[in-house]
C-alpha cells in the first residue's frame, strides 16, 4: 500500500468513527491531546501525516483498534446495544467504550483457550402473545439452568460471568440505567454503578430476560406497544427470578404473628433476598399475599421509608471499577507469560508504578507464586 492510500484509509476511518460518536472535530482534538481542531480536519482530508502516538490516542478516544484504522475496508460495525432507559447525554461514547471493553473481554478468554463456555439460552417468544405466565415459566426454567437456588440474587453475577461468560461492565452513568449487548464476543450487560445493589440486582435479571430473547429484543424496539410489553415482561421475570414463589411466600408467612407482619419483618425479608422492598411488595402483591391498596399504602408511609433506609448503609456494597473475573483472567495470562507486564497494566487501566496496588484490590500479589504442581496418580 503506497503513502496516499494510506492517508485515505485513515482520512476516512478517522472522521467515520468520530461521526458515529457524536463527537467534533474540537471534541476529538481536545480529548486526543492534538494541538488544534485543525489538525484534525487536516487529517480527515488526507492533508496532514498522522504520528504514531496521535494514531494511538485517536483509536483509544474512538475505542477502535488501531489496525481497523489502517486495513482496508470499513470500520466494523458497532453490536447493537438494548438500553432499559438511555442517557440523555453521551449515550454513543458509552456504548462504544462499552463495546470495546467487551470485545478485549472476549480476546482475553481466547488468549487463555476460553472456547467452550456454555452459551445463554435463547427463548423464542411472540411478542403478541407474551404474558405473566409465560415469563413466569422462562424464570423457573432459567431458575433452574443456572442452578441459583432459593436466593438466585446471592449468585446470579457470578454464575452469568463465570460459567457463561456474560461480560458485565459498570460504568458512572449520570442519567441512564442497564443495557445489554450481543456480539462476537458473547452476550454483555452494562450497569449504572450509581444504582443500589438491590436495584443493580433488578437490573440484572431485567437485561438477562433481553439475553435469552434477544431476537424478540430486537424486533420488539422498533414498536412502541410491543417494546412496552416486553419491558413489563422483562421486570416480571426479574421479579420471578430474583423471588421464587414457595421461598417468598415461605419466609412473609414464618414471619406473620397473630396475623400481624411488622415493617421490619418486610424489610428484612427485602434485604435477605437482596431486592428493593418495593419489588418484594409488588410481588408479594401477585402471590396474593397483600392488596394492592396496602403496597401503595406502605410505600407511602413515611415510617415504612425510614425503617427501609435504616437498613440500607450496612448493604450498600460498590463493585470495583473493573469486573473481579476480568482481572483474574488478566492477572493467569500475566502468570502464564502471555501478557507481558506492560501489556498487563495497559488491559487493568494503571500505571505500572501504580499496578501492584491495582493488583492487590483484587487480593493478587504480583510477585507471589500460585503455581500448584499436581503430579498425576
Amino acid at each position: 500500500m503506497n503513502e496516499p492510500d494510506l492517508k485515505k484509509i485513515l482520512a476516512t476511518k478517522i472522521k467515520q468513527a468520530r461521526k458515529r460518536l457524536g463527537y467534533t472535530q474540537e471534541d476529538l482534538a481536545k480529548a486526543a491531546s492534538l494541538p488544534h481542531p485543525q489538525t484534525v480536519s487536516d487529517i480527515e482530508k488526507g492533508e496532514r501525516e498522522v504520528k504514531v502516538w496521535e494514531l494511538a490516542n485517536i483509536a483509544r478516544v474512538l475505542h477502535v483498534d488501531v489496525m481497523d484504522f489502517m486495513s482496508v475496508g470499513d470500520l466494523p460495525t458497532l453490536s447493537h446495544v438494548a438500553w432499559r432507559v438511555q442517557p440523555q447525554h453521551g449515550k454513543e461514547e458509552i456504548e462504544a467504550s462499552f463495546l470495546g471493553k467487551c470485545t478485549i473481554y472476549a480476546e482475553l478468554e481466547n488468549l487463555l483457550g476460553f472456547y467452550n463456555q456454555q452459551p445463554l439460552p435463547q427463548y423464542e417468544i411472540n411478542l403478541r402473545e407474551l404474558d405473566f405466565t409465560r415469563a413466569e415459566n422462562i424464570a423457573r426454567e432459567m431458575n433452574q439452568v443456572l442452578d441459583l437456588g432459593s436466593k438466585p440474587a446471592l449468585s446470579l453475577t457470578k454464575v452469568l460471568e463465570d460459567n457463561f461468560g456474560v461480560k458485565i461492565w459498570y460504568y458512572d452513568i449520570e442519567d441512564g440505567s442497564a443495557a445489554s449487548a450481543k456480539g462476537d464476543f458473547g452476550a454483555a450487560i452494562l450497569m449504572n454503578l450509581k444504582e443500589a445493589p438491590w436495584r443493580r440486582n433488578y437490573s440484572f435479571a431485567h437485561e438477562l430476560f433481553h439475553l435469552i430473547t434477544w431476537d424478540a429484543t430486537r424486533a420488539g424496539e422498533s414498536n412502541f406497544s410491543y417494546w412496552t410489553n416486553l419491558e413489563k415482561m422483562a421486570d416480571a421475570f426479574a421479579s420471578y427470578l430474583l423471588m421464587p414463589k414457595d421461598t417468598v411466600r415461605d419466609a412473609f408467612e414464618h414471619r406473620i404473628q397473630d396475623e400481624v407482619i411488622h415493617y421490619s419483618d418486610l424489610v428484612e425479608i427485602a434485604r435477605e433476598f437482596e431486592v428493593s422492598t418495593a419489588a418484594l411488595l409488588w410481588r408479594l402483591y401477585r402471590l396474593g399475599k397483600v392488596s394492592q391498596d396496602k403496597v401503595l399504602e406502605l410505600l407511602d408511609d413515611p415510617k415504612f421509608q425510614v425503617i427501609d433506609k435504616s437498613t440500607m448503609h450496612a448493604n450498600w456494597q460498590n463493585p470495583l471499577p473493573l469486573p473481579d473475573r476480568f482481572v483474574r483472567l488478566a492477572f493467569l495470562a500475566y502468570q502464564k507469560g502471555k501478557l507481558s507486564r506492560m501489556q498487563l497494566s495497559k488491559y487493568l487501566n494503571t500505571s505500572l508504578i501504580d499496578l501492584p496496588n491495582t493488583l492487590s484490590q483484587y487480593g493478587f500479589d504480583e510477585w507471589e507464586n500460585y503455581e500448584l504442581e499436581i503430579t498425576a496418580s
